[in-house]
C-alpha cells in the first residue's frame, strides 16, 4: 500500500502530466488556428489595423504594449508583410510568395506613438519603441506603418506632444520607413461639419505639418471617427474645390471595420478603404473570419510585376478591357495579368 506522502505525490504528478497534456493541446489547436493554408489570389483582401493609444489598458482606444507586441508577432509568424499606404495605392506589392499583405496605421497622433524619455532615448513602450526594437530583433521582418496626424489638437495630441521636438519626431518618421497621414487638423466630425469649414480644416492640417516639414504634402486622409459628408462631396475629401485650399489625398480611410479590398479589384474605391479595429475582440474576430473563410486574403505570388488570381475570379479584375491573361506559372487553375 501507498503511504499517504506517496498518494499525494503521485496525485501531484498526475495532475501535472494533465495539465501538460491540456496544454500541449491548446497549442495544437492554436497552432492550427493561427496558420492556415492560402491559395495564391491577389485579389483577396487586406487588413489594415488602427490603433490610437498606446497604454496600460487593452480596449477600443487603447492597446497595450505586450498586446502590441503580440501582434506584431501573430504577423510575423503567420507569414505577415507590412507594405504602406504608398504601395497600396501604386498596386505595387512586392511581397514574396505566399505571404499575405498588411498595413499598421494609428491615429491621433498621441504622444503614447511616439515618445521621447531624453532627447535620444525613444520610451520602448511607445509605438515607435516597440516598432523600432521589433526591427533590431527581427531584421527579416519588414516594419512599415502610417501615422494619421491632428496638428491642431491640444496636449498629447498635438503631433504627438513633447512640443520641443515635434520637428525631430516628424523627420525620424520619414527617414525610418514610416508614412504620415492626414486626419483633420482638429478632428471634426465630417458627417455634421460642412463641406467648406472640412476643406479649411484639411487645409489648414497641411499648413500646420508644413511648419516643420516645408516641402512635404500628405498622400491620403482618414476621416476621423470614420466619417463622411453627404456622398456627392466625397471628391472634395481628395481634392479641394477651393484654390486657397490645395490638397491631395490619394487615398481616403473609413473605419468601418472590415478588411481593404485589393487595389486591383474593380470594387476598389479611392476614396472608401476599409480598416480595421486593433483592439483585441475586433483583431480576434479578424482571425476567426479568415480562417473560416468568410474573408479570404489577398496572398502574394511573389512578382510585384504580376496578378495573379483563380480563373473564377477573372471578372473581378479593376480593368478587365486591358487584361493580359496568362496561365501562371505555377501550373494551377489560375492566371497572371502583367502590368504594362
Amino acid at each position: 500500500m501507498f503511504s499517504k506522502v506517496s498518494t499525494i505525490r503521485i496525485i501531484y504528478i498526475l495532475v501535472i502530466i494533465a495539465i501538460l497534456l491540456h496544454n500541449h493541446a491548446l497549442f495544437s489547436q492554436a497552432s492550427n488556428f493561427t496558420k492556415p493554408k492560402f491559395e495564391i489570389d491577389e485579389l483577396g483582401m487586406i487588413p489594415i489595423f488602427t490603433y490610437h493609444k498606446i497604454t496600460s489598458q487593452d480596449n477600443l482606444m487603447n492597446r497595450k504594449p505586450s498586446s502590441l507586441l503580440k501582434d506584431l508577432d501573430y504577423l510575423r509568424t503567420n507569414n505577415y508583410y507590412l507594405i504602406t499606404v504608398d504601395e497600396l495605392y501604386r498596386g505595387y506589392i512586392d511581397a514574396p510568395h505566399g505571404y499575405l499583405p498588411a498595413i499598421l496605421s494609428f491615429d491621433d497622433s498621441h504622444v503614447s506613438q511616439f515618445k521621447y524619455l531624453d532627447q535620444n532615448k525613444i520610451d520602448p513602450n511607445s509605438a515607435i519603441g516597440i516598432l523600432e526594437n521589433y526591427k533590431i530583433k527581427y531584421p527579416k521582418f519588414r516594419v512599415r506603418a502610417i501615422f494619421f496626424v491632428t496638428p491642431c489638437q491640444r496636449g498629447q495630441n498635438e503631433l504627438f506632444g513633447q512640443k520641443q521636438w515635434t520637428k525631430k519626431k516628424l523627420i525620424f518618421l520619414l527617414e525610418n520607413g514610416y508614412e504620415i497621414g492626414n486626419h483633420s487638423c482638429s478632428h471634426p466630425s465630417f458627417q455634421t461639419t460642412s463641406i467648406d469649414k472640412i476643406q479649411a480644416d484639411l487645409y489648414l492640417s497641411q499648413r500646420k505639418i508644413q511648419e516643420f516639414l516645408p516641402k512635404f504634402k500628405y498622400n491620403s486622409l482618414a476621416t476621423p471617427y470614420g466619417s463622411y459628408p453627404k456622398r456627392k462631396d466625397w471628391s472634395l475629401l481628395a481634392k479641394s474645390s477651393n484654390r486657397k485650399f490645395t490638397y491631395n489625398h490619394r487615398l481616403i480611410f473609413s473605419y468601418s471595420n472590415r478588411m481593404s479590398l485589393s487595389p486591383f479589384s474593380k470594387n476598389f474605391n479611392l476614396q472608401r478603404v476599409s480598416r480595421l479595429h486593433g483592439f483585441e475582440e475586433a483583431l480576434i474576430s479578424y482571425r476567426e473570419k479568415v480562417q473560416s473563410g468568410e474573408w479570404k486574403p489577398y496572398v502574394s505570388d511573389g512578382n510585384p510585376n504580376t496578378i495573379t488570381i483563380p480563373k473564377s475570379r477573372r471578372d473581378e479584375l479593376k480593368n478587365p478591357s486591358i487584361q493580359n491573361l496568362i496561365l501562371a506559372p505555377n501550373g494551377l487553375d489560375n492566371y497572371s495579368w502583367k502590368l504594362y
